[in-house]
């Protein structure tokens, strides 16, 4: 009897854990975890000291490139996560974009026929 509770608790705990990542794989609730990042970067960083530095690297690709690399390897290793986990978020908002906008394509392109 007590191993079918136990069979029972870890089943439930895998769809629970499914249950989860489909949650958090739907669009809306990327779209709210990448706002939550941006602002936690905005508030962590100094954007006007960001930008002045920029410009001034800027005068060249070569130099702006290295400034960029530099800034990344010397941050905190928070701020590191937080750009990790808003570019991912962002390249998946685009590619959901880019999905809607083909489909809409698509049906557009049913109808008409």
């Amino acid at each position: 009897m007590q191993e079918n509770t136990k069979l029972t608790k870890k089943i439930m705990r895998r769809v629970f854990a499914l249950y989860v990542l489909r949650q958090a794989l739907r669009p809306r609730t990327r779209y709210a975890g990448l706002g939550i990042i941006a602002l936690i970067i905005v508030a962590s960083v100094s954007l006007k000291d960001i930008a002045v530095n920029a410009f001034s690297a800027a005068s060249s690709y070569e130099r702006f490139f290295y400034y960029v690399a530099d800034a990344l390897v010397t941050t905190e290793v928070f701020v590191q996560v937080a750009l990790l986990c808003f570019l991912v978020l962002s390249v998946l908002a685009i590619r959901d974009i880019c999905l809607y906008c083909l489909a809409a394509t698509f049906t557009l392109a049913r109808r008409r026929a």
